[in-house]
């Protein structure tokens, strides 16, 4: 079918969506839209449709990362000081390639760096290129756990980089990632870039939040009840408690990291609370720390978890509970 179409750019369209709905080829049909637009780069309808096409998956989370400049200095020092000559750098979550040039100019001989998505995989290889790392960086458009030993990675690596993260830190299946990386993929002293982390928390007042209520006469209260447990970067957070370490990670200890409940005592400082504040201290390399609640923060950022509303009273205590099952994360007030 494609012989068929030959170079036509609407033709070749027309095929790939056919091949999305009748077999889901999701990468056939990329490299169909890309051949498309190749053909007629500078036709603005070709690209308004390929564009749509080829982006919808692609989350606006790397457009903003990539303007997080403190974040990008700090992991740039890491790289310099955990990279020896001839280590092999095994990158989980290579996005744009950031971090696998980075970390080829910080010294590696080898640098794999896994994207599953092969949208993203390919535009990554393309500046990797453009840059002049293709003799040091690979990329690879495999999910690291599908990664074999012996083809895809010569031998185990002696650093890993792994930045496919969220908010709370595992949101994105990092948990498992990793420990399947330091099973099959890492040598036994491989070092680990963030080699620990911290789910911080504290009360907070936000005003992200908006309480459903009377609408035209009808009481709507009830809708609350499906707001989403979480809000990212909201508007405004005034902590009313001293910050606390809910959860803490050790990257490089052998056993898998286990689900885990806790709760905590936080001392209040006083004033209105509708929200549990929850944001995370990275551990990149020796003392190297990146938290991301700082204010020029780009890559993540302070989570609200809306609570029932109270006035806190200076000196008071409260518990925060929390539980993670590795891929979720849930909070909530005991008291208060």
């Amino acid at each position: 079918m494609v012989a068929a179409v030959g170079d036509r750019p609407y033709a070749l369209v027309n095929l790939a969506r056919t091949l999305l709905a009748d077999q889901n080829d999701y990468r056939g049909a990329a490299d169909l839209y890309r051949k498309a637009l190749s053909l007629a780069p500078e036709d603005p309808k070709l690209r308004a449709i390929c564009r749509e096409f080829l982006s919808r998956h692609v989350g606006n989370w790397y457009f903003t990362m990539v303007q997080d400049h403190r974040r990008h200095r700090l992991y740039d020092e890491a790289f310099r000081r955990a990279i020896r000559p001839g280590d092999r750098v095994l990158d989980i979550g290579a996005g744009t390639g950031l971090f696998a040039m980075m970390a080829a100019r910080a010294g590696a001989h080898e640098v794999i760096a896994c994207e599953r998505d092969p949208i993203v995989a390919e535009t990554a290889r393309q500046i990797v290129a453009q840059n002049g790392f293709s003799d040091v960086v690979r990329i690879l458009d495999k999910d690291s756990r599908e990664l074999v030993l012996g083809a895809d990675l010569i031998e185990q690596a002696d650093v890993l980089v792994w930045d496919n993260l969220a908010n709370n830190l595992i949101g994105a299946g990092g948990l498992e990632t990793v420990d399947d990386a330091k099973k099959r993929l890492l040598k036994p002293a491989a070092r680990l870039i963030p080699f620990a982390a911290e789910i911080k928390v504290a009360l907070a007042e936000t005003g992200g939040f908006e309480k459903m209520a009377e609408v035209e006469g009808f009481d709507l209260s009830l809708f609350d009840r499906l707001r989403r447990t979480s809000t990212r970067h909201p508007k405004k957070v005034e902590r009313r408690s001293e910050p606390a370490t809910l959860f803490s990670f050790d990257f490089t200890s052998n056993p898998p990291v286990e689900a885990r409940e806790t709760e905590i005592s936080v001392r209040t400082t006083g004033g209105p609370v509708n929200a549990i504040a929850q944001w995370l201290r990275f551990r990149l390399f020796d003392d190297i720390r990146y938290d991301t609640d700082e204010l020029d923060v780009m890559a993540f950022g302070v989570e609200a978890h809306p609570v029932d509303p109270f006035d806190s009273a200076p000196g008071g205590r409260a518990l925060i509970g929390g539980r993670h099952d590795h891929g979720r994360l849930w909070l909530w007030l005991r008291d208060g």
